[in-house]
C-alpha cells in the first residue's frame, strides 16, 4: 500500500478529530493529554523534512512543517488548558526512519512556539535509540546534536522532562543539577510493574522481553512477575 498525500481539507479534519479525542478524554476524566510527536508518527512526520516533502503551506520551510502540529496542541489547548497539556518529541531520533536535516533550526523555532503557549511540559526523548537502529542517511543521532538538553534548554522554560534510556542513578543525577525537572520511564515499567518499590529498596529489575513489544496478546503485557 502507497501513501497518499493528504489533502489540506483531510488534514483540517484530521485535527478536528484530535480535538474530539481530547473532548471524549476529557469526558472520560483524564486529568490531560500528552500529544505524542516523536518516533515517526504523524505528527513527527510532518515536523522532519525527510518525510514531509509537502510543497503547500504545510511543508517545505520549517514554519510550514510546524503548522499541523502546533495546530493540533491548540485544539488541545482549548479544550484542557495550556497547564494540562504536554508533547513528547524526538529532535535527533531514528526509530521509524526518521530523519532531518536541520534538526537544530527546526526545534528551535518549533520549541519557541510551544514554550509561548506555556504548556504543562516538553518531553525530550534523546538519542541513541534504545536498540540499534539501521541508518539510511549516514548520520548518527549524536553526529547531529550531541546533548538535547544543552542545545534546546534556552528555548523552552518549562518542565522539561528527559526520556529514553535513563537509570535510576542518572535520572537522579541528572535532576540534581537541574538538566531536567522530570524523567519518565517506559520500557522499565513494561517490565517492572513495580518499579517504584523495585527502586526505593534497591531490589533487581526484570529485563525487558524485546521480542514480545507491539504484539498481542498477555505475553510481555501483563506476565511480567513483581519482585
Amino acid at each position: 500500500e502507497i501513501p497518499e498525500e493528504l489533502t489540506e481539507n483531510e488534514i483540517l479534519e484530521i485535527v478536528a478529530q484530535f480535538k474530539m479525542g481530547a473532548e471524549y478524554a476529557k469526558e472520560a476524566g483524564f486529568d490531560g493529554l500528552e500529544l505524542h510527536g516523536a518516533n515517526g508518527y504523524l505528527i513527527d512526520q510532518f515536523l522532519k523534512d525527510a518525510t514531509n516533502i509537502r510543497k503547500d503551506k504545510f511543508g517545505g520551510n520549517i514554519e510550514n512543517r510546524c503548522r499541523f502540529p502546533l495546530m493540533i496542541l491548540d485544539a488541545f489547548i482549548e479544550i484542557f488548558g495550556s497547564n494540562r497539556v504536554g508533547i513528547k518529541i524526538t529532535p535527533v531520533g531514528r526509530f521509524n526512519d526518521m530523519f532531518d536535516s536541520q534538526p537544530f533550526e527546526l526545534y528551535k523555532y518549533f520549541l519557541k512556539e510551544i514554550n509561548d503557549r506555556k504548556i504543562a511540559f516538553v518531553e525530550l526523548t534523546r538519542a541513541p535509540d534504545f536498540r540499534p537502529v539501521p541508518n539510511l542517511y549516514g548520520i548518527k543521532s549524536e553526529e547531529q546534536i550531541e546533548d538535547l538538553y544543552e542545545t534546546f534548554r534556552s528555548f523552552y522554560n518549562g518542565v522539561l522532562i528527559g526520556n529514553c534510556n535513563f537509570t535510576i542513578e542518572e535520572a537522579e543525577e541528572s535532576i540534581a543539577k537541574g538538566k531536567f525537572d522530570m524523567i519518565s520511564f517506559g520500557r522499565l515499567f513494561i517490565a517492572n510493574p513495580d518499579l517504584v518499590p523495585r527502586y526505593k529498596n534497591d531490589w533487581p529489575l526484570n529485563a525487558p522481553n524485546h521480542t514480545t513489544f507491539y504484539t498481542s496478546g498477555p505475553e510481555g503485557y501483563i506476565d511480567y512477575p513483581h519482585y
